[in-house]
């Protein structure tokens, strides 16, 4: 900032800070030249990096489309879903299963005696014991696990013992897989194991708690837990849940099977296929994908830019309203990678890997190219866009699925052998590559990049040619101040001669 002492116009009369504007406009000419340069270039920079973050959305798309599980997604149905419901994974192999259901898996659980409550303000007057004070409650759950809740009658409710019980560890600090819960309505507690199968076990310790709980006197009921027995296409198998996955099968054991006339369990029926609708879903999801992407990488490229149209300055921005420095700067902003090449040559790169063929695909039906599955290029019109004939591409799924997989999916060591996502995979990470080197990324905190490095040169000239600016506006300011020291003494030696005459 200026240090120089500024006085405006007090001899002369003139307004010397409106002449200074007026003068520097001209000078500072090349500082918004430099200023609109550096604008533009932020622009692109930004436009550059929102093409790449499309790109990188594409490329996380393109990826699925490498992996072999996205083909080979699998459907089950099962005949009788009150007896088992199933779910495949990839792994599960195509056929018709046979399962029968003789037992389910089930926990132990213990049901207490009606416990006859009283006042239920504290468990003392609800348990109608003698004597209130600290009671204790012991209970042995599943593999050697052991439990002591230790409560006051006096002030505790059942709803404070209830979830004592529920709560924690066990004495040793292991998981604790008992759960309780109390049935006003019937008057009794209920203790149950959080799991299944034959290893669930519960058992109460005698005492005065216990048996004013009624869960070691009255007519308590108990059953021990058991393991879920099945068939498996003729072989006996067992399991402590309800829930199995056997070869890629995830059986969901709702009920027992209903026997036949000879007493046999009915089998229910489960038949594995590929799902061939989630397969042309996962394409059509890629291809949609792929469209969106370059038309709006398209729209970069092929939007109008208008030359007249330099972004604002100051002292444009002064003479305009705020509805036509909205509409300059559309116009301004419009076009800033118009026939970029990275772009043009991105996009002519997708079309190409997109149309060419797959060499030594597994097909049956020899899917090597796009085409033959029914994706062909539209028109020149649709700059590159894909178009899915779904008759075709649901066809040659249902016929050659592991062809269709492998167009899209195959490894090999040269181009040429690679699926079709490997190679756009590839493609869309060097232009994403290539972009960063020209504009840079956000998530980087040094831009070395092409254009970044150009903004900071623009910026270093900025703040010399702003200095520069600085000190010729001071001069100017001098110059004038000289002027007016010169009129002041004019001004003196005019009104000492005035008075000198008048005095003769």
């Amino acid at each position: 900032m200026s240090s120089s002492l500024r006085i405006s116009g007090l001899a002369s009369g003139m307004d010397i800070d409106s002449m200074v504007k007026q003068l520097m406009k001209a000078e500072r000419m090349r500082l918004d030249t430099l200023t609109q340069k550096k604008q533009t270039l932020e622009w692109q920079q930004e436009d550059y990096r929102t093409v790449n973050s499309l790109l990188r959305s594409l490329r996380d798309a393109t990826f699925n489309m490498k992996l072999q599980g996205t083909f080979l997604s699998r459907q089950a149905t099962s005949n009788n879903e009150s007896v088992v419901k199933v779910t495949t994974g990839t792994s599960a192999v195509d056929g018709t299963y046979e399962v029968s259901v003789s037992q389910l898996a089930k926990g132990a659980y213990l049901t207490g005696d009606k416990i006859n409550s009283g006042n239920t303000a504290n468990l003392k007057s609800q348990l109608n014991l003698t004597e209130g004070g600290e009671k204790t409650l012991v209970i042995n759950g599943p593999n050697g696990t052991k439990k002591t809740i230790t409560v006051d009658t006096d002030t505790a409710k059942m709803a404070d013992l209830v979830a004592e019980i529920n709560s924690g560890l066990d004495d040793s600090g292991n998981t604790w897989g008992v759960r309780a819960s109390y049935d006003a309505v019937n008057d009794r507690l209920f203790l149950m194991t959080k799991d299944t199968g034959a290893d669930q076990t519960i058992a109460v310790e005698e005492g005065e708690l216990a048996q004013a709980l009624k869960l070691t006197s009255g007519n308590f009921a108990y059953s021990s837990g058991q393991n879920a027995n099945y068939k498996l296409n003729g072989v006996d198998l067992e399991a402590a849940t309800n829930t199995v996955t056997i070869n890629g099968l995830t059986l969901d054991i709702k009920g027992v099977s209903a026997k036949d006339s000879g007493g046999d369990p009915t089998p229910t029926t489960v038949t594995v296929s590929r799902n061939t609708d989630a397969v042309y879903n996962a394409i059509k999801e890629f291809v949609d994908k792929y469209n969106e992407t370059i038309e709006k990488v398209n729209k970069e490229y092929y939007e109008d830019r208008y030359t007249d149209y330099r972004p604002l300055t100051d002292t444009m921005r002064e003479s305009l309203s705020d509805d036509q420095e909205e509409k300059w700067e559309e116009k301004a902003r419009s076009g800033m990678l118009r026939f970029d090449s990275l772009l043009g040559s991105s996009l002519s790169k997708f079309r190409s890997t997109l149309n060419s063929a797959v060499d030594n695909v597994s097909s049956t039906e020899n899917y090597n190219n796009l085409t033959k599955i029914g994706i062909t290029t539209g028109s020149y019109q649709d700059n590159g866009k894909l178009i899915i004939s779904e008759k075709k591409l649901k066809e040659a799924i249902q016929k050659d699925p592991d062809g269709v997989m492998d167009l899209f999916t195959k490894s090999g060591d040269t181009y040429k052998e690679k699926g079709l996502a490997g190679r756009l995979y590839d493609d869309i990470t060097n232009a994403m590559d290539s972009v960063i080197a020209k504009a840079g990324s956000s998530d980087s905190l040094v831009d070395d990049s092409v254009v970044g490095k150009q903004i900071k040169d623009v910026s270093n000239r900025i703040t010399t040619m702003e200095d520069h600016l600085e000190d010729i506006e001071d001069r100017y300011y001098k110059k004038f101040s000289v002027m007016e020291e010169a009129l002041s003494k004019l001004s003196q030696q005019s009104a000492w001669i005035t008075q000198m005459l008048g005095g003769k």
